[in-house]
């Protein structure tokens, strides 16, 4: 284990898609720091979408930004506190005429940390007993397929645009009839990077041998941080579909920057603008994760997210004209709660 334990450790310093944020970020603070100057704010954040809190950086409410998106863009959501009762969520799941499987989400999360599938009222009330905050339920979209749209709107402009899109591979292993499940993990040159994470999750099945050409769908989740592969399909993004992401972002009220994460029915559809849905919306805390595409180098990376501040500082000296000054007391607090509840996520997953 400890030689395993090397390896993760060395790949994960060769390829910098992995890299801690600390080391992705820090070499960038000087730009940061010229922004704020020019800005007049360090938290110049705030002000890039004003019906979001913090703009959407930290601490942000799923259900708030939910609630501002055309509902038939989205799966049906509902928020419960995490002292209520299974009967209340029973009667809430029925009353809203929502059915299995269902989605369990923390309401302020990140990063893919803290989803899972519910496939039966057992099995929700088996997670909801380990939950100690706020928390979403909500349909599983019927696609299979995920891509991640970024989205900018300048405040003064009647019409926003898309910066880049990227294809989201899950997480998955296909079997050669004679290798077991671990043995398929640990050749896999995505999966052994999760081995501790997928052990809990698949010890079951650890010692099976997988059956020739069959697809064991590991994550069956979109998000980097828990395995999916990122693949940089900016150069696909159809005038039909800009057109479309266009139009929703516009219906979305004080929105003017960030990422929205879409499922969709397949590929031709997606281009048309047909077929697809919001899984959810991410505000400034949002990353152009095309970039984590692994033929990107790091200076493609450092410089995209250079470009993406600078429209941020932009569309944040337009909007603070017309909003009240944000509280840098209050915000700081809310960049540490964060900051706790991140490391809390990772050690819930293993990461």
């Amino acid at each position: 284990m400890k030689l395993l334990d090397l390896k993760i450790w060395f790949h994960k310093k060769l390829h910098w898609e992995y890299w801690h944020a600390r080391a992705i970020y820090i070499p960038l603070s000087w730009m940061w720091i010229y922004l704020a100057l020019k800005n007049k704010s360090l938290y110049f954040f705030n002000y890039a979408n004003p019906s979001i809190s913090y703009g959407g950086l930290v601490m942000c409410s799923k259900k708030e930004i939910y609630d501002l998106i055309p509902s038939r863009w989205i799966p049906k959501t509902l928020k419960f506190n995490h002292k209520d009762s299974v009967e209340k969520i029973s009667t809430a799941i029925d009353q809203f005429q929502m059915s299995f499987p269902l989605v369990l989400k923390p309401d302020i999360g990140l990063k893919g940390l803290g989803v899972h599938f519910i496939e039966n009222y057992s099995q929700l009330e088996k997670e909801v007993k380990n939950l100690d905050s706020d928390y979403l339920i909500q349909e599983k979209i019927p696609y299979n397929n995920e891509v991640g749209i970024f989205y900018v709107r300048y405040p003064n402009e009647k019409d926003g645009f898309c910066t880049g899109m990227v294809r989201k591979d899950f997480l998955s292993v296909r079997g050669n009839g004679s290798s077991t499940l671990e043995e398929l993990i640990l050749n896999d040159s995505r999966a052994f990077v999760h081995y501790k994470s997928l052990y809990r999750e698949w010890s079951n099945q650890w010692n099976s041998i997988v059956e020739k050409d069959k697809t064991i769908l590991l994550v069956p989740y979109g998000s980097h941080t828990r395995g999916a592969c990122f693949k940089d399909v900016s150069n696909s993004m159809s005038t039909q579909l800009s057109s479309v992401i266009n139009s929703i972002c516009k219906e979305v009220n004080g929105f003017y920057y960030g990422r929205l994460d879409v499922m969709y029915k397949d590929w031709e559809s997606l281009l048309a603008g047909k077929d697809f849905s919001i899984i959810e919306i991410n505000g400034t805390a949002a990353e152009p994760t095309h970039i984590f595409d692994s033929k990107h180098s790091y200076f493609f990376g450092a410089k995209t997210i250079i470009k993406h501040w600078m429209m941020m500082s932009k569309i944040s000296r337009i909007n603070r004209n017309s909003l009240e000054t944000a509280s840098f007391k209050k915000t700081t607090k809310a960049l540490f709660q964060n900051i706790k509840l991140e490391r809390q996520l990772r050690l819930l997953h293993g990461l």
